[in-house]
């Protein structure tokens, strides 16, 4: 048998350890969000990235690859370099272009071969009435722009040299 003045005791108790336990401490405020990086500040050049060997840039309304060649390279003519890297891509505001700073495979042999250079011989320039053999100017520069369009490197040839020595 239960003595009567046990359950009080045990409440009496409980009471007691409960008046000496310390509070729980509040909550902690949810935690604010780290505080958002920067953007990072674009350099003027557009450039993203850098090594040795590439840069990455961000192309800006009204370049072409030639002037990113001029920029990058020194050297306009260079264009060619820069569109076949970027697989003859049309360049458009607000996206990224690779750069290569430093010519790779100049001469064109691979693995699986070598590239060849077709060379357009002209007999005269001049207008059409001499000879059918005279080419005009107009014919001559909508030939070029032909070739340039369907993805032919013209050299000219104050180019040649360097080109097939592999200094372009």
């Amino acid at each position: 048998m239960r003595p009567p003045w046990l359950p009080g005791a045990l409440l009496a108790m409980v009471a007691a350890l409960a008046g000496c336990a310390t509070p729980a401490p509040p909550a902690a405020p949810p935690a604010a969000p780290p505080p958002r990086a920067a953007a990072p500040s674009m350099p003027v050049d557009g450039v993203v990235a850098r090594d040795a060997d590439f840069a990455v840039v961000l192309v800006r309304s009204g370049d072409t690859y030639a002037t990113l060649a001029q920029r990058f390279l020194d050297d306009a003519g260079k264009a060619w370099w820069l569109s076949k890297f970027n697989h003859d891509e049309p360049l458009e505001a607000g996206a990224l272009v690779a750069v290569p700073l430093q010519v790779r495979n100049a001469i064109g042999v691979y693995p699986s071969g070598y590239q060849t250079i077709s060379v357009l011989c002209y007999h005269r320039f001049g207008t059409r009435g001499g000879s059918r053999l005279n080419v005009t100017a107009a014919a001559f520069e909508a030939q070029m722009e032909y070739l340039a369009r369907n993805g032919f490197t013209v050299v000219p040839m104050t180019r040649l040299a360097g080109f097939l020595e592999g200094r372009v």
